[in-house]
């Protein structure tokens, strides 16, 4: 009787609760360290996009007259547009899920190496492949970054030619010409994002390889270990 007393004491009920309270403590960890990082990512990429924007407009208008002769509108448009956007929309984004999964990844591995101690050894080959994968990618991704932005550049430069020179371009009948021209450029820029995709396919497939090695590096440690 005093032991079925004592299971059903309210201590032994708080014991018994006290894995689901430590599942809600890491849930609510998580959610709002995903939330801080977020905020973070956010807020700087704003800020960095609203300076960027005023640093562009600034120097936009007290550059001298050379500058608009030599420097093409198109490249001008590039600068307020895409680069503009690319630290608005991509850069905070690409550092939040960065964090996120590098946070995800030490807890990962921070576990494995707890549950299996000869994982480690295994892991360090594999830690050294992901780093030699990403001194290969970076040089090339920063380089077809910006050939792709070299690339748009024309486009801007003679769509706004065929904005503001529409009348003059039909009297002419240069028409045909112009879309020569435009066709020729927006192929050559789809040559650029079809490199850039192809290499950011490569670096998805490798880690994507590496993640599976790991996968059954840990199955075999686990079926190894019973």
């Amino acid at each position: 009787a005093g032991d079925a007393a004592g299971a059903g004491s309210p201590r032994s009920r708080v014991e018994e609760l006290q894995p689901l309270y430590l599942y809600l403590g890491l849930s609510l960890g998580s959610a709002g360290t995903t939330m801080l990082i977020l905020f973070l990512a956010a807020h700087t990429s704003w800020r960095a996009s609203g300076a960027l924007h005023a640093q562009l407009l600034d120097a936009v208008l007290g550059a001298r007259q050379a500058f608009f002769d030599a420097t093409a509108v198109g490249r001008i448009l590039n600068r307020f547009t895409r680069d503009t956007n690319t630290i608005d929309e991509q850069v905070g984004w690409t550092l939040f899920h960065s964090v996120l999964q590098l946070l995800e990844l030490l807890s990962m591995l921070g576990v494995l190496v707890l549950v299996t101690r000869t994982f480690a050894l295994a892991a360090l080959p594999l830690l050294l492949l992901f780093v030699q994968i990403g001194r290969a990618y970076r040089p090339a991704g920063r380089e077809l970054e910006r050939l792709v932005a070299v690339r748009n550049s024309p486009l801007f430069q003679l769509f706004t030619e065929a904005l503001h020179g529409a009348p003059l371009i039909r009297a002419a009948r240069l028409t045909s010409l112009h879309e020569r021209r435009y066709r020729s450029a927006l192929l050559r820029a789809e040559r650029a994002r079809f490199s850039r995709g192809a290499v950011q396919r490569w670096l998805d497939l490798s880690v994507q390889l590496l993640g599976s090695c790991m996968v059954a590096l840990v199955v075999a440690f686990a079926v190894a270990a019973r």
